[in-house]
C-alpha cells in the first residue's frame, strides 16, 4: 500500500482508490475487466490470434479486412462462459501496443524510484479497451537499488537478471531484463520462460553459467527480428564467466 501511495497515479498502473483500516487492511483497486494478461494471451492462442510476422521476421502491415473476416469467424465459433474472455481477436498490433503500455508503466515507475522486482505477464492485468496496468507490488521497493538478505524467500527466478540471482541486487537494470522476458511472453502468447530448464538447485549453476556464457530463448516465431533484438538488448550480460561454485547459490 505504501509503494502504491508513492508511486501515484498513472494510466498504465493499477490505481489505489481507497484502504480501510478497520479489523483487517483492506485495499480498492481499479477494476480490472479481463483479469491477468498472461489469461488473455492463453486464452488466444490459434484461431483467435492474427499473426501479422512473416517467416523471415517481418511485420505485414495490419489488414483491416482480414481482421473482420478472422472475427466474424470465431464469432460464429465461440461458445464460453467465461466472462473474461473478450472473444475478440488479437493481433500482433496489439502485443506491440501492450508492450508499449507496460514500458511506460514502468518508466513512471523508474521516475519515481521504485524497482517493482516482479515483472511478468502474471502480473499485468487487462481493463477496459485493452488498456494494461502493472499491479502485485508485494516485492517493490522505492530504492535506486535493493539487496536482499534472505536468502530463503522464493522468487521468480525465470524473470530474473543473473547477477539478480546470484548477487540478490535489484535495481532498474534488473526490471530491464525482466521485461524482456515478458515481452517474450506476450509473443509467445504466454509460453513459461525457460520451459525445458530446470530451475531445481542441483541445475540452477548449470542454467546460470548457460546465460553469463550468451545463451538466450530463440526468437518466438509470432516476433518480428527488431523485436527480438529488443529483448536481446534487455537480456545484457553483466557478469562474468561463473566458476563452477556451488557456494554462490547457497
Amino acid at each position: 500500500m505504501k509503494i502504491m501511495t508513492k508511486a501515484g497515479r498513472h494510466l498504465n498502473i493499477i490505481n489505489l482508490v481507497g484502504a480501510v483500516f478497520k479489523d483487517e487492511i483492506l485495499l480498492l483497486l481499479e477494476y480490472s475487466e479481463y483479469g491477468a494478461l498472461l489469461k488473455l494471451l492463453k486464452s488466444h492462442r490459434g484461431m483467435y490470434f492474427y499473426n501479422q510476422t512473416d517467416h523471415d521476421g517481418k511485420i505485414k502491415e495490419f489488414n483491416e479486412v482480414e481482421s473482420l473476416r478472422m472475427q466474424h469467424e470465431v464469432d460464429e465459433k465461440t461458445v464460453t462462459l467465461d466472462e473474461q474472455f473478450d472473444k475478440k481477436i488479437l493481433s500482433t498490433k496489439d502485443l506491440l501496443n501492450f508492450a508499449f503500455q507496460i514500458s511506460c508503466g514502468m518508466s513512471h515507475l523508474n521516475n519515481r524510484s521504485i524497482i517493482h522486482r516482479d515483472l511478468a505477464a502474471r502480473n499485468i492485468l487487462v481493463c477496459h479497451e485493452r488498456v494494461v496496468k502493472i499491479a502485485d507490488f508485494g516485492m517493490a521497493k522505492q530504492l535506486p537499488e535493493y539487496v536482499l538478505v534472505d536468502a530463503h524467500i522464493a522468487l521468480p527466478v525465470r524473470w530474473m537478471s543473473p547477477e539478480s540471482i546470484i548477487k540478490r541486487v535489484f535495481n532498474q537494470k534488473s526490471d530491464v531484463w525482466s521485461f524482456g522476458v515478458l515481452m517474450w511472453e506476450l509473443f509467445t502468447l504466454g509460453e513459461t520462460p525457460y520451459s525445458n530448464c530446470s530451475m531445481d538447485i542441483t541445475y540452477m549453476l548449470e542454467f546460470l553459467s548457460s546465460l553469463t556464457n550468451g545463451f538466450r530463448m530463440d526468437r518466438p516465431p509470432a516476433c518480428s527480428t527488431a523485436i527480438y533484438e529488443m529483448m536481446l538488448s534487455c537480456w545484457l550480460n553483466r557478469l562474468k564467466h561463473l566458476k563452477n561454485d556451488r557456494s554462490l547459490l547457497s
